[in-house]
C-alpha cells in the first residue's frame, strides 16, 4: 500500500524462498518473469561492515541482486578496509552510507529485533556462551549464542 501510495504500480507475488532465489536471479523485466522492487531482510552480522554488507557493493555483475554499477563505492569500501585510522574509517563509512543511499543501492526499510527469551532454571552448558546484546543508539539490534567445540 506504501508503495501504491507513492506511485508504484505493485503486483504482489508471495513465493517460497527457492523460487524468489531463481526470480531475484532474473534480469529480465517483470513481464518476462524478472524483477524491479524485492523484498527481503538481513541479519546483524550481515551488515557489520562495509566489507560483508550486500546491499553496499557497485560491482556491476558482481554485486548484489539489482547489480549496481558504482565505481566510486567500490573505491571506497576498499580504502576503508586498507585504513587503520579509526577517523579515516569512520568518514569512510559515512561516505559509503551517502554514495549507497544516495545511489539507491538498496534501500533500508526500517529495524526489527526478534525476541528471545532463555528460562533462568536450565543453566547454559559450558561451551555455550551468550553474547552481548548489540546497542546502537538505545536500542537492542542483536542477541545471539556463540558456540564453540560443539559437534
Amino acid at each position: 500500500q506504501r508503495l501504491e501510495a507513492i506511485g508504484f504500480n505493485v503486483d504482489l507475488k508471495v513465493m517460497d524462498w527457492s523460487t524468489s532465489l531463481l526470480v531475484r536471479a532474473s534480469k529480465e523485466p517483470p513481464s518476462k518473469g524478472g524483477w524491479n522492487v524485492i523484498h527481503t531482510w538481513f541479519r546483524a552480522d550481515d551488515l557489520i561492515s562495509p566489507a560483508v554488507h550486500f546491499g553496499v557493493s557497485g560491482a556491476g555483475p558482481d554485486a548484489w541482486i539489482g547489480w549496481p554499477k558504482i565505481p566510486q563505492l567500490e573505491k571506497l569500501t576498499t580504502d576503508w578496509l586498507h585504513a587503520t585510522d579509526q577517523t579515516k574509517r569512520k568518514k569512510l563509512a559515512e561516505d559509503i552510507q551517502r554514495i549507497t543511499l544516495g545511489e539507491v543501492a538498496y534501500v533500508p526499510w526500517g529495524e526489527w529485533v526478534w525476541p528471545t527469551a532463555f528460562p533462568e532454571e536450565r543453566p547454559w552448558p559450558p561451551q555455550v556462551h551468550r553474547a552481548a546484546l548489540l546497542e546502537r543508539d538505545g536500542h537492542i539490534g542483536l542477541t545471539r549464542l556463540v558456540t564453540q567445540g560443539l559437534t
